[in-house]
This record gives structure tokens, C-alpha cells and sequence, in this order.
């Protein structure tokens, strides 16, 4: 039996409800014209993407329901499932393998924003400077320094947890190695209470740098690098499911476009550019091929 697109918005409308009443901010609400994507709540929730968002609708006509997932393998799921038209992910190394099933109808990095490490002054592990966070892991664990992981299934975690393997090194259960199980904001907290180390995203550091008693240490890595990807699912992989392509690949052309890359460029939080668009090259391709 086919199931009817209004079906399926109308069940996603009940969950987002009880999203916006704990308190996440979601755009569009299910209609005819409405692209549901999915993606991550520390996306979902950024000013870029609401600003994105606002300019897509109003330029194409086209409304945006968002789907909150914890994590990007989450969003990749939903998106196996063909509960969304459109993901945006940022975790590339699960994108990549999940391009492997061929849900995929195109698939196009659109920007990235960095990740630094964060540590004591100080700096006793002798890790400022350092060209990889790898390495940095290292220096930390062999010297046996208080490390703060966030410890709670995000992108950022999945991509900290990364480099401890990369490093040769597992933390887990050492007397040094804290997962702490919640977000950014905490875990930067408890890093400086310990005068230890983290890795942190920039816009959160910017948020809270002046309360927290750490600096900078590592940076401009291209390693820390965090890729954000827009997939927009192939609708003949999901004939039983009515998907809004059309608007998916709306989408994606505003993100590649020209409109698009230069509102990520032109985004700043404390005088400070957050995201860098990336896309040029297939958004070049894609106007080639038109």
C-alpha cells in the first residue's frame, strides 16, 4: 500500500510539536510545498541555517520542515528510510559509506566549520601549535593531563572518539578521561574546572570563552575540519513514499548557488567567520550540466 506524503507530514508535525514545546526551533509545518530535511539539532538550531532557510523559502516558494535527529548516522537512517527528502549531515566519514547503499539521488558539500582544541594556559601536555589533533590526543594521554569529552552520541563526539583511535590511544576508563555526557557548553565547563583539555566547536568557544578558564591551543587543522554534506534522496529507491524531490533539488541548488555560499561566507559570530562555503566546484558543475 502507498503511503501518502500528507500521512507521513502529519505524523512528523505531532514530533516536531513536541520539539518546539522542548524548546527546538523548527521551520515550515507540513503542506503540498513543504521539503522535509533532516538533520542534527546543533544544526537545526544554528543562526546560519535559520538564516538559509528564511532566504529559501522566501526566494523559491517552497516551505522547510526540519526533522531533529541526535546525530548524523541518525539523520543517514531516517534518510535510508525515506522519512526525508533532504539531509544535511556533517559527519563525512559515515556519509561516505552510507553513499555506498545508493539512497543518494546527488549528493554536494556545501560548507565546513572548524573545531580547536581547547586547554590550560599553561598548557602542560605541550600541545599549542600542534598540526594535528591526533597528536594532541597523544601528548595529552601520555602525560596523563584531564581530558573532557563530550560523551553524548553528537558529531563532535563521534569525531573526538576518531582521533583517539588515530592516535593509537583508547582513554576509556583511565583515571584522566572524562566523558561527560552532555553538550558543548557543559563540557567545556567541566574541562575548565579540571584545567584540562577539549575539543570544541568555534561557535560555542566564541559563546563562552570569556566564563571559561582556557584558551586556545590548536587550530586552522585540517583535520578539525567539520564538513557539512546536502544529500537529497532518490526517490526511486522509495516508491511507496510520495518524497518532494523537486523541492530537495531546490534546496540544493540555493546551497550551492551562488546565494547560498556567499550568506555561509558572509556569516560571523563575534567578528569571526564560522562557516566556509565550499561548493563552488559542483555548484560550476551543476550550472555546466543545466
Amino acid at each position: 500500500m502507498m503511503r501518502s506524503r500528507t500521512v507521513r507530514r502529519l505524523t512528523t508535525a505531532v514530533i516536531l510539536a513536541c520539539m518546539v514545546v522542548a524548546g527546538v526551533v523548527i521551520t515550515g509545518c507540513g503542506t503540498a510545498t513543504t521539503v522535509i530535511v533532516a538533520t542534527t539539532g546543533d544544526t537545526a538550531q544554528s543562526e546560519l541555517y535559520g538564516m538559509l532557510v528564511k532566504e529559501f523559502e522566501k526566494e523559491y516558494g517552497v516551505t522547510v520542515q526540519t526533522d531533529v535527529y541526535a546525530n548524523s548516522k541518525e539523520v543517514l537512517e531516517a534518510g535510508a528510510q525515506g522519512k526525508a527528502d533532504a539531509l544535511l549531515v556533517s559527519n563525512k566519514m559515515a556519509l561516505d559509506e552510507w553513499m555506498k547503499q545508493e539512497y543518494a539521488l546527488s549528493a554536494n558539500d556545501v560548507f565546513y566549520s572548524e573545531f580547536l582544541v581547547v586547554g590550560p594556559e599553561e598548557d602542560p601536555a605541550q600541545v599549542r601549535g600542534l598540526d594535528c589533533p591526533a597528536k594532541s590526543c597523544k601528548k595529552i594521554g601520555t602525560a596523563e593531563q584531564p581530558f573532557v569529552a563530550r560523551g553524548d552520541g553528537s558529531d563532535l563526539d563521534a569525531k573526538v572518539m576518531g582521533y583517539w583511535v588515530k592516535c593509537g590511544l583508547d582513554p576509556a576508563g583511565q583515571p584522566w578521561f572524562t566523558e561527560n555526557g552532555g553538550g558543548m557548553v557543559a563540557t567545556l565547563q567541566l574541562a575548565g574546572e579540571q584545567q584540562g583539555y577539549t575539543i570544541c566547536d568555534t561557535s560555542t568557544w566564541l559563546a563562552n570563552k570569556e566564563d571559561i578558564p582556557l584558551t586556545d591551543l590548536v587550530v586552522k587543522c585540517t583535520m578539525l575540519m567539520n564538513q557539512y554534506s546536502l544529500v537529497v534522496i532518490d526517490p526511486a529507491k522509495f516508491p511507496e513514499v510520495e518524497l518532494y524531490t523537486e523541492g530537495a533539488e531546490k534546496l540544493a541548488e540555493f546551497m550551492i548557488g551562488e546565494a547560498g555560499q556567499e550568506m555561509a561566507g558572509a556569516y560571523q559570530e563575534s567578528g569571526v567567520v564560522i562557516y566556509y562555503p565550499n561548493a563552488t566546484k559542483q555548484a560550476d558543475e551543476q550550472q555546466t550540466s543545466m
